[in-house]
């Protein structure tokens, strides 16, 4: 809009807050010009904002201040000059511009949804291109027939990955040796929820105080093929699926605390290492896979096939949640399964301590806390911290006591030696 009276700088980062937030006032200003993204600004702690990009269909993607930059900055591009002359902004007056925006603009607090159907009302991460309805799963249906334990937990736990109220405390494992359907289901799962996927990596190098920033709009968490069976005992795993708000830092970037929404699954030849403890044994939904024989027609375009049966999976696994939701609140697995891969992980941990240590109860004396660490460490091998606490565990599941003569004298485990003591 031409105009003989120059607007101040403050009056144009106005005029452009405006026109990000489809105030109609700022149709006047820029002659009916709308602008062509939507941008929201939510604040999860006061002074620390994020920034989202509304996409068609309410999809939600967080997006740095520099995407609000660049829109400004294309937009003013593609005014004319000759109506428009103090709208033509270079890049340092739009960054001050999406500043403006981004502190004065209302605050976004919408529910978002982690992934929803096509016709679902609401904000989403994730909005899949159909609706679930009861159709035939030959394919699907012969995938399950080679699972031979906890096939309903399964439904149901792939089903409350579309319930923002399921609680995230229970973890996938899908165990088997190979040629057995696991690869298929994950780059399933990868294609189903698209930008609401984030491949994992259980290999401690790869998990810093950044980590957790990869996950934020993430509904489903996968580490494909993991060789770290104990990390799901990690205080890290324990943290990142308890539900409990956690740190979220970029990289450059202010960090704070907020609540995530990411499950996780897991595939694996290997078991996971779990103890009996009661928080152990109720999170994990061991599944155990066998070969499969033959795919239903040609392999090369089985997971095509498998793809176009996407209606009638979600629909299987949305009412096995729902029933097992209505039955019992929560997802049951087969205990019997939990209790062979405890007994399993207490071998491990047997053999451990009949390789490196002696237990001699009623000597009055035994190894200071920090000797078995050291033990554990050097000649065990064990670099996490994790590993160490589940062995302390398991020696006091052993009945092996910590004992000190009086509060002066130092902590031992009672009638406990390194193995070349004797």
């Amino acid at each position: 809009m031409s105009s003989s009276a120059k607007p101040s700088n403050q009056e144009v980062y106005d005029d452009y807050a405006d026109l990000i937030n489809g105030a109609p006032v700022s149709l006047a200003v820029f002659n009916g010009r709308p602008f062509p993204y939507r941008f929201v600004v939510a604040q999860p702690e006061r002074g620390k904002f994020q920034v989202a990009e509304i996409l068609p269909g309410n999809v939600v993607q967080w997006v740095p201040l520099e995407a609000v930059v660049e829109a400004i900055t294309r937009f003013s591009t593609s005014l004319p000059s000759k109506d428009f002359p103090f709208y033509k902004i270079d890049a340092g007056r739009a960054e001050r511009a999406a500043r403006h925006w981004m502190m004065q603009s209302p605050k976004f607090v919408e529910t978002i949804h982690p992934v929803l159907q096509l016709s679902s009302p609401g904000y989403t991460y994730h909005r899949l291109d159909f609706d679930m309805k009861a159709v035939s799963t030959p394919l699907f249906d012969d995938f399950m027939r080679h699972m031979t334990a906890n096939g309903e937990a399964f439904l149901a736990w792939n089903g409350s990955v579309f319930d923002l109220t399921a609680q995230r405390q229970y973890y996938l494992w899908l165990l088997g040796e190979g040629a057995d359907g696991k690869g298929v289901w994950c780059r399933y799962q990868r294609r189903l929820l698209a930008n609401a996927f984030v491949a994992c990596n259980s290999d401690s190098k790869h998990i810093n105080q950044f980590f957790t920033s990869r996950l934020v709009g993430k509904r489903l968490g996968i580490f494909q093929d993991c060789h770290n069976p104990s990390f799901v005992q990690s205080e890290t795993f324990m943290l990142l699926s308890g539900g409990d708000p956690v740190f979220v830092e970029q990289k450059g970037k202010d960090g704070y605390t907020t609540e995530l929404s990411t499950m996780f699954m897991f595939s694996s030849n290997l078991l996971p290492n779990i103890t009996g403890s009661k928080a152990h044994r109720r999170r994990a939904i061991i599944c155990p896979m066998r070969p499969r024989e033959y795919f239903n027609g040609q392999k090369s375009d089985y997971e095509d096939r498998f793809w176009e049966e996407r209606a009638g999976i979600l629909y299987k696994c949305w009412h096995a949640w729902l029933a097992m939701k209505r039955a019992h609140g929560e997802i049951i697995a087969c205990q019997e399964v939990i209790d062979s891969t405890v007994e399993t992980s207490e071998e491990v941990m047997e053999h451990i301590f009949t390789q490196f240590f002696n237990h001699k109860p009623g000597t009055n004396t035994g190894m200071r806390p920090d000797e078995v660490v050291g033990v554990l460490r050097m000649r065990a091998r064990m670099t996490q911290n994790y590993e160490i606490s589940r062995f302390k565990d398991f020696l006091k599941r052993k009945g092996i006591e910590i004992k000190r003569h009086d509060r002066a004298s130092p902590r031992y485990y009672d009638g406990l030696f390194p193995k070349d003591a004797f």
